[in-house]
């Protein structure tokens, strides 16, 4: 089975993703070298897609906002918990972790990256040319 990874790069020198395709090369085992060496950071793509249809890298900030239920589930509260992820490739997976939140998640703790993303969440930004994301959303305190 031949399976495309996707990546992305960016381009440390110029401050903006790369343009150009870079070749990667790699085997089983994991990436063995890019064309680029210190210039470019890859991303890798999650295989996951936000609500509106773009394609989740890692490094990636998602915000999620989705309704709060009660009694195990079953009972809508009409209140909703709004929470910004960072995403991340942490012990052999995807991740995801809590950069802010409005109401119940904890800041700087780290889970997997589950279909709720492609189902609640939109890609706001990304480490690089977003940073202050990853100082938390203060108005969600």
């Amino acid at each position: 089975m031949n399976r495309e990874i996707k990546f992305r790069a960016w381009d440390k020198f110029c401050g903006g993703f790369a343009k150009n395709t870079i070749d990667v090369n790699y085997t089983r085992n994991g990436i063995i070298s890019f064309d680029g060496g210190d210039r470019y950071v890859l991303m890798q793509y999650t295989g996951l897609k936000d609500k509106n249809g773009k394609e989740i890298y890692e490094g990636d900030i998602v915000e999620c906002t989705s309704e709060i239920y009660t009694e195990f589930g079953r009972k809508p509260t009409g209140r909703y918990d709004t929470t910004i992820y960072q995403i991340l490739w942490s012990d052999c997976r995807w991740r995801k972790k809590v950069i802010s939140s409005s109401n119940l998640s904890v800041v700087g703790s780290v889970s997997d990256v589950m279909d709720t993303i492609s189902e609640y969440g939109v890609v706001i930004g990304d480490i690089y040319q977003n940073p202050e994301l990853l100082e938390g959303a203060k108005r969600w305190k």
